[in-house]
């Protein structure tokens, strides 16, 4: 059996499982009835995510089950509401665990992922201002913060959040990494980010958990890696009363060019 095939039989016994409709379902009381469109089919149409207008693609989703009907948009939009978000982030995370045994390509025995975070603009909805934040004149147009940890040797997106704008791409990291530690604890991880991830927090977690890190950081992002001459050696972190020994950096240097630490 090919992965494709084993991720689609997976799928399809959880979407029909009963268990699984309980867990989507917003009320206990949704999918109850006999409608044009079961529970099933609601899942399995918003999966196959049609390039096309909503009535198009409930068109052509009945003509591929052999079903001469249609559907209003609105009462798909209505159905759609009846579902949890949280049944996606499961429906997401089956692939994940489905992929990793399969796909196990390193580079000197380590794992890379990158890290990285972006806004996303949201249609023009006051519920979704409401929820997310807005940019722009009058901060009026919906958008969000996505950010994703991306295996980039093996093609799989390990964990993604949208968020609203209130919340950081570094917190949204310390999340990707706990993810990582969890789905891949015996393995070793090798995690990259781009600038503006640099922190005592974040550095603390990857120190913690043992991953080797790359950074992209600024000068005098620390005195001592400004400092450090030498193709290795030894670097510190200080914030309060805690001190931290960087035992598992990469750090490059945007300004010098060079790599200043490397263990």
């Amino acid at each position: 059996m090919s992965l494709v095939e084993k991720i689609i039989r997976l799928t399809t016994e959880l979407v029909c499982s009963i268990e699984f409709r309980e867990f989507a379902r917003v009320n206990p009381r949704d999918f109850t009835r006999t409608r044009k469109m079961s529970f099933e089919e609601l899942i399995f149409c918003m999966l196959k995510s049609f390039k096309c207008t909503t009535q198009s693609a409930l068109r052509r989703f009945f003509t591929d089950l052999g079903k001469g009907m249609t559907m209003k948009q609105q009462s798909f939009s209505e159905a759609r509401y009846k579902i949890k978000a949280e049944a996606f982030v499961k429906l997401f995370m089956l692939t994940v665990t489905a992929m990793l045994p399969e796909r196990r390509d390193t580079w000197h025995n380590y794992r890379v992922f990158a890290i990285d975070g972006s806004k996303i603009a949201l249609p023009a909805d006051g519920a979704l201002l409401a929820h997310f934040g807005g940019l722009g004149p009058d901060a009026k147009s919906p958008t969000a913060q996505g950010s994703i940890c991306y295996d980039v040797l093996n093609d799989i997106v390990m964990d993604a959040d949208i968020v609203p704008l209130g919340c950081d791409e570094r917190s949204l990291a310390l999340a990707h990494i706990d993810t990582c530690c969890r789905l891949l604890p015996d393995e070793k991880k090798l995690m990259l980010f781009d600038r503006g991830y640099p922190s005592f927090a974040l550095i603390c977690a990857l120190e913690t958990c043992s991953i080797r890190y790359v950074m992209r950081v600024k000068k005098k992002f620390n005195l001592d890696i400004d400092a450090q001459l030498k193709s290795d050696g030894y670097i510190f972190l200080e914030q309060n009363d805690l001190r931290v020994q960087l035992s598992n950096l990469l750090i490059i240097n945007l300004n010098k060019k060079r790599v200043v630490y490397d263990q």
